[in-house]
């Protein structure tokens, strides 16, 4: 993952080619509650 200075913010970008199932965490803490997210997705 690449990190944006300017932004304040990670990215990433998927294959169009490669298939399969991503699986995706997201920790992050907002107004000092730690928030955590997860997602799945088939391509």
């Amino acid at each position: 993952m690449n990190y944006e200075a300017e932004r304040n913010h990670y990215h990433g970008m998927l294959s169009e080619t490669e298939s399969g199932e991503y699986k995706l965490t997201i920790l992050s803490e907002l107004n000092g509650e730690k928030i955590n997210g997860k997602f799945s997705f088939q391509r």
